[in-house]
């Protein structure tokens, strides 16, 4: 039994409908394919069951899904919000573009609705700090903090935020958006073989063989920060099908990234946004076809990943500076210059 998300980490939360499955509060389920997914609350991705008894749990979920009122419904998925607040969708048989809809529809519009709010807190909070400053009448101290601001900024500070931990092995590389974004696909000596030059905080290595594709669907969401509106994320589910599977679009996009510059970033946002869904579709069908232990490992790496403390990748110095201030404001006779 698993509590944390495959990709974000963040914790899945628990419900009271399933004896056997008490992970998540927004469950999707396809009792033809035997599939039973865990909707993600912080990144609202779909994260795949590898537990043996979800068969059990599927039962449950048809069961309580007829009996109760149905908020939304197409002819093949519907929607609906038991008492105990927990919330399912059920997956009939849908063409791959509805089905890709309701899934990916609702992550991408919720990562652009996120990632606006917060880079309009952090201007905003930066601001009326500043502001409040100034007024209590430290004006010298409001000009540093303000200066402060736009050269972060200016000088793009956003990009050393945390953007994902991958483990290779047994060690775990810590990623900023600076090295998302430098990631690179390299031909590997075959017109279907690719290797990525994988940046992380410890350097760069080069990957080859069925990482590249792990790394790859890791490292994504954080290329495309803003998501996609309606019609991008409608554009990207009509690249897929065009292609004719996930895995045709995948070695198209790879293709086409390393005819460019290499730079995953410089292929448009829907070809992105196409990408992203492919690789999960991609890894969930290998998953399914007798690959189940390699999913259970990756539930156990997000658990182990979640236990770890964010400021692994603030370097040291900067830690000692913090806790060099916090004595300071700690002392009785601290006082603003």
């Amino acid at each position: 039994m698993y509590a944390a998300c495959l990709y974000c980490h963040g914790n899945l939360g628990r419900n009271e409908l399933l004896p056997n499955f008490e992970v998540g509060r927004r469950l999707a389920f396809d009792s033809g394919k035997g599939r039973l997914w865990v909707v993600c609350g912080h990144c609202a991705r779909w994260n795949l069951s590898p537990l043996e008894e979800r068969w059990e749990a599927i039962d449950t979920c048809e069961r309580q899904f007829r009996k109760t009122r149905i908020r939304i419904s197409t002819e093949n998925v519907g929607l609906a919000e038991l008492r105990n607040g927990v919330t399912l969708i059920r997956i009939g048989k849908p063409l791959w573009p509805e089905f890709a809809a309701w899934r990916y529809g609702r992550r991408f519009s919720r990562r652009r609705v996120r990632t606006g709010l917060a880079a309009g807190s952090v201007l905003t909070g930066a601001l009326g700090l500043t502001a409040g400053i100034a007024a209590a009448g430290f004006g010298g101290l409001a000009f540093t903090m303000a200066y402060a601001a736009g050269l972060w900024v200016g000088d793009e500070g956003h990009k050393r935020r945390r953007a994902t931990t991958i483990r290779l092995g047994d060690r775990l590389c810590f990623l900023t958006q600076d090295h998302a974004e430098a990631m690179r696909i390299f031909s590997d000596g075959g017109p279907r073989n690719y290797g990525l030059a994988f940046h992380h905080t410890k350097g760069v290595e080069l990957l080859r063989g069925p990482e590249v594709r792990r790394v790859i669907a890791r490292v994504i969401p954080a290329l495309s920060p803003f998501g996609g509106d309606r019609n991008q994320v409608n554009s990207a589910i009509e690249m897929i099908d065009t292609s004719g599977s996930a895995e045709y679009y995948i070695n198209d996009a790879l293709e086409s990234a390393n005819r460019s510059s290499g730079f995953i970033t410089q292929l448009p946002v829907e070809s992105r946004l196409a990408l992203e869904m492919s690789l999960q579709e991609d890894g969930e069908r290998r998953a399914l076809n007798g690959e189940l232990a390699a999913l259970e490992r990756a539930w156990r790496e997000a658990e182990q990943i979640a236990s770890i403390a964010d400021n692994l990748l603030m370097p040291g110095d900067v830690l000692e500076r913090i806790t060099g201030l916090r004595k300071n404001f700690r002392s009785p006779g601290f006082a603003f210059n």
